[in-house]
């Protein structure tokens, strides 16, 4: 990460966006998790997430955190606020157990009322595209409501082979592990399913 962040610059409030004019120049990626849980419960679990916690998992690492409010840089293992717009974070992946490729995205909306939260990648990384993760009310068959999370990813790197055959596998097991990881936290099941 530390070559990564050397070789693109520290100040990561400069990143740029990846260009998001036309989403049809991306391929799509989509994947949904169910959970009894209340669609209250599982939104707080979300919007309050400390970014170190929330990149800690089988298949990924926290790394720096930028926070424009506080205009400062949190370091791995430091305590950043939770999440918010505008933050942008470097994350370490770990693919198949021995690659790890650093990840750099923007934090774009957390729209309470609509329950959503999305991202954009940044320019500097391998992939380019836009993560977009909706909340929906579940109803139950006992009158019980949990929720239903539909994860939409759209993505290019410019290189047909990983675009068409490595990254959707790839992608969704690093988002499997994402909100798997968010739902232990909270002590809830959580069942994943492509669309």
């Amino acid at each position: 990460m530390n070559r990564f962040l050397d070789r693109n610059g520290w100040d990561l409030g400069k990143y740029e966006p990846s260009d998001l004019r036309s989403l049809e120049a991306y391929r799509f990626h989509v994947r949904t998790y169910r959970s009894p849980v209340p669609l209250d419960v599982a939104w707080k679990a979300y919007a309050a997430l400390d970014p170190s916690s929330a990149w800690t998992t089988s298949r990924t690492r926290p790394g720096v955190v930028w926070d424009p409010a506080s205009s400062r840089l949190y370091a791995p293992g430091e305590s950043a606020p939770a999440f918010s717009a505008g933050q942008v974070y470097v994350i370490d992946l770990r693919i198949l157990g021995v690659l790890r490729i650093p990840a750099a995205f923007r934090i774009t909306r957390i729209d309470e009322p609509e329950r959503l939260i999305e991202f954009v990648y940044l320019r500097r990384n391998l992939s380019n595209g836009l993560q977009r993760i909706r909340f929906l009310e579940l109803p139950g068959t006992d009158g019980t409501t949990g929720t239903f999370i539909r994860h939409v990813t759209w993505y290019r790197s410019g290189r047909s082979f990983r675009d068409a055959a490595l990254y959707g596998p790839v992608h969704a097991a690093l988002i499997d592990a994402f909100h798997a990881e968010v739902f232990r936290r909270i002590g809830q099941p959580l069942a994943a399913s492509p669309e």
